[in-house]
């Protein structure tokens, strides 16, 4: 039982201590949806914000479409059979 609560209790450190994520000013691009923002650090990853969950899967599926659209878009025309394997 010891071990699990000091396990827990760096875990819980470590977390805290973890840097923010980088987002410059001049190096950040946002996307304002119906649903919330994402706004994109100078690595090209999506930080999304919604006020409910269902915002925030939203902002999701935007950007996951906003960066592989052709992968999908491929991959539900391989599903429906409108494109060979």
């Amino acid at each position: 039982m010891f071990r699990i609560s000091v396990v827990l209790a760096v875990s819980a450190a470590l977390f805290a201590a973890a840097p923010a994520p980088v987002l410059a000013d001049q190096d950040a691009a946002s996307t304002f949806t119906a649903h919330g923002e994402i706004i994109w650090d100078k690595y090209g990853i999506p930080h999304i914000y919604g006020k409910t969950v269902e915002d925030v899967l939203y902002g999701y599926g935007f950007a996951h479409m906003e960066n592989h659209a052709e992968t999908i878009l491929r991959k539900v025309a391989t599903a429906r059979g409108g494109l060979g394997t």
